[in-house]
């Protein structure tokens, strides 16, 4: 997981730093960050929820019922969600004006109806996503993880190519068509790779069943509270278009390391942990479960402290090295590289928080997220908002790490008056 993460995300690096070289810290790519925002906030979220509400039901049920059971399983969540996320992305063109009006406050008339143009070209995103995410977690759950967690660099490699072969004539339009054109793609690879393991990919029809309800009963509490979660970084990029031009891009460019560690680190951890901790929690193996998660606790700080220390120390060098040129200024360095320093310590707090996500996740426990999202949304804002007045766009990168911890902490606090009774009784 983590290896083929890290060659994701390079890739996705490439992509930012080809992005920086054609249109620097600019209107254009100010605008098709908001645009790309939305489907893939809608995508990420409604459909990245089935991964961790789908996964831990899955296995139960191929444990103690049968593959034909799964399958059954499979299929019913499969239509759900493709029907889903159609309707919703309907609803999100029809609805494409207002949303941009709200999430890009301070831009001018013509800036907002680039982004309403660009939001429009990547709306088959939506559905596509909840395809690509529905076979991952078939993937992921028998633990074939290569494919799951390679596919996703064919956005980042077609949009490249885009960028070289048609940007200056394209424009920023070549990052939105490479969206749509990339997630296209990683569905047709996890297609072949579902046939290279000899799964069953041809839905049978849906049946409203135990496992299908219990899977939607995760769900709901599950998308709503990663819809809060993630909605995040539309406040963040909201809120820094509120700020001076640019603002949007600094932030994106200066919060890029940071995702490329979280996605090594705590993504790349909790994708793998969730079958094995569900596994557990379905055999009610109590004493390994909870030693599973001190242990990996105990390395996830030891691996991501120090590398998140000496990348705070060198963010300007970074910086200089993976974007100044072309029409990336000396001056956008000094505040990306700001922005990149308060960033990073979101890397360790994240490690933890994965961790506890997914053991309240293989738990069946989904509704505790609902309950820290409501709490991490309202100190988002409010943090965000303080922190930009005395810091500009780096006061909401700092934000972000000081809500993880919170929300760690709420998270940690809520699932040990939840598992107190059952683990006690293990011992």
């Amino acid at each position: 997981m983590g290896a083929f993460t890290v060659l994701v995300k390079l890739a996705g690096a490439a992509k930012v730093v080809v992005s920086a070289h054609l249109f620097g810290a600019g209107d254009a790519l100010d605008a098709f960050l908001i645009a790309f925002v939305i489907p893939s906030f809608l995508g990420d979220v409604l459909a990245g929820s089935l991964l961790a509400s789908v996964i831990p039901t899955l296995i139960e049920v191929r444990e103690k019922q049968g593959e034909q059971a799964a399958h059954q399983l499979y299929s019913s969540i499969l239509i759900a969600a493709l029907t889903m996320l159609l309707t919703v992305a309907i609803v999100a063109a029809l609805a494409s004006g207002m949303i941009v009006h709200l999430l890009g406050s301070g831009f001018s008339a013509e800036k907002a109806r680039l982004t309403q143009m660009l939001f429009l070209s990547m709306t088959p995103v939506i559905p596509l996503s909840g395809i690509s995410m529905t076979w991952r977690a078939v993937l992921n759950s028998k633990e074939k993880f290569a494919a799951a967690a390679g596919v996703p660099v064919m956005t980042p490699l077609i949009s490249i190519a885009l960028l070289v072969a048609a940007g200056h004539a394209l424009g920023v339009f070549s990052l939105a068509f490479g969206a749509t054109l990339g997630t296209l793609t990683e569905v047709g690879f996890l297609a072949a790779a579902l046939r290279m393991h000899g799964i069953r990919m041809a839905p049978v029809r849906p049946r409203w069943s135990q496992p299908v309800r219990q899977v939607l009963t995760q769900y709901t509490p599950m998308a709503v509270g990663s819809i809060m979660l993630s909605g995040s970084n539309m406040i963040d990029q909201t809120m820094a278009a509120m700020l001076a031009a640019g603002s949007v891009s600094a932030l994106n460019f200066g919060t890029r390391v940071t995702g490329v560690l979280v996605a090594v680190g705590p993504t790349a951890l909790s994708t793998a942990i969730l079958p094995r901790f569900s596994r557990m929690t379905a055999l009610d193996d109590w004493p390994g479960l909870r030693r599973a998660v001190k242990r990996y606790a105990l390395l996830s700080l030891a691996l991501s402290i120090p590398i998140t220390a000496l990348c705070m120390y060198f963010s300007e060098p970074i910086v200089k090295i993976i974007f100044q040129r072309g029409a990336f200024r000396m001056s956008d360095t000094h505040l990306v590289a700001r922005v990149q320093f308060w960033s990073l310590l979101l890397v360790p707090i994240s490690m933890l928080l994965a961790l506890v996500v997914r053991l309240v996740s293989s738990l069946k426990a989904n509704d505790l997220l609902l309950r820290m999202a409501v709490l991490s949304m309202a100190a988002n804002v409010t943090l965000d908002y303080v922190l930009m007045r005395r810091m500009g766009v780096a006061g909401i990168a700092l934000a972000t790490p000081l809500v993880a911890l919170l929300s760690l902490m709420f998270l940690s606090y809520l699932l040990s008056r939840r598992v107190k009774m059952p683990v006690s009784a293990a011992y």
